[in-house]
């Protein structure tokens, strides 16, 4: 910028004459040199501030993701407002979430971002793995725990019936058992969906929780207690792995993700624990993300985890993929080598 001014104020003419200059003359002359000066540096200014916006990356704000699962958010971010319980349908391209306050069932299309009323009342729906029925849990008023009853019907809203006794409600991997962790007693019931006029199988017994999760292949259960993540053997009820939560959580609400590899969990309601993951193997946890998160539900391909963030009358639906847990739980793997060398 230096250099045009000065070649420029070069080329005003100065007087060589040792008779004073005229005043008029000089003062306009220093004027015009300011002025051009001045334009100058804005030109400059002005070409930098353009480049610079060139170079610089368009941040948008978060979208609920559009269509399958594959173009859903990596890291956690908010998928639904006023949401609670998700569960995404087999094909990845809908979501089934309850109202608040137990307000009835909803299928929102990702794609046409359309919302169907599935029921008018109901709670922690769950989309079977073969697409053919949703679980919901009913009861007289909200939160009367020892009065929830299961009830399935087809996602066309066809064909609603009760199933049994009992709450937090989990498919078995073909989609042919539910199981519901019972209200009456220590257990957890096995219920034959095409053969609804059969009774309840007991598969355990003496469990310390009333949200318990069985393992796809039938031989674990996942639940929570006294400060601690249990996972028991289904035959003998042995602890298997006994893992102290680093809040001490009275309880925890798990998900078992549908290749048996990894067990998702949160506390109860106004936990600041957050989202957890264990990876079953090799006995490693890492936290998805803290605060008032909770209610964790993978996707059927295990490729997604949606889970609740419910802080005082707020309830939101959120989503992570399962590449974003993975490297949280690769690095706390890494550490935990680099501190036993």
């Amino acid at each position: 910028v230096i250099g045009p001014f000065w070649e420029f104020s070069r080329s005003i003419p100065m007087s060589t004459s040792p008779k004073p200059a005229r005043k008029g003359y000089s003062l306009t002359a220093t004027i015009v040199g300011l002025l051009v000066f001045a334009a100058l540096i804005l030109l400059a200014l002005t070409k930098a501030s353009k480049s610079r916006d060139l170079t610089s990356p368009t941040i948008e704000p978060a979208k609920a993701p559009q269509g399958p699962l594959e173009s859903a958010p990596a890291k956690p971010q908010k998928l639904i407002e006023f949401a609670t319980r998700g569960s995404w349908s087999p094909d990845g391209n809908k979501v089934l979430f309850g109202r608040p306050m137990g307000g009835g069932l909803i299928i929102l299309d990702l794609a046409t971002q359309q919302e169907t009323e599935l029921t008018k009342n109901g709670k922690d729906g769950e989309w079977s793995p073969d697409g053919r029925h949703i679980v919901y849990i009913q009861e007289p008023q909200f939160d009367s725990y020892n009065q929830e009853t299961a009830w399935v019907i087809e996602p066309n809203g066809k064909g609603g019936r009760k199933v049994g006794l009992g709450g937090h409600p989990q498919w078995s991997k073909d989609g042919r058992t539910l199981f519901l962790s019972s209200r009456l007693a220590p257990e957890i019931h096995a219920y034959s969906v095409d053969a609804p006029e059969a009774p309840a199988r007991i598969i355990f017994k003496k469990t310390q929780s009333w949200y318990n999760a069985v393992s796809p292949d039938g031989r674990r259960v996942a639940y929570g207690t006294d400060g601690a993540f249990i996972m028991a053997d289904m035959e003998s009820g042995e602890s298997i792995l006994n893992w102290m939560t680093p809040t001490r959580e009275r309880g925890l609400l798990p998900s078992w993700s549908p290749d048996g590899s990894m067990v998702g969990f949160g506390g109860y309601n106004g936990s600041p624990s957050g989202i957890w993951v264990m990876d079953v193997t090799t006995e490693t946890a890492a936290q998805v993300i803290p605060g008032p998160f909770t209610m964790p539900v993978w996707s059927k391909d295990g490729s997604k985890l949606l889970f609740d963030r419910r802080l005082g009358d707020e309830r939101e639906i959120w989503s992570v993929s399962q590449k974003y847990v993975d490297g949280l739980l690769s690095r706390v793997a890494e550490k935990q080598t680099l501190q036993k060398k």
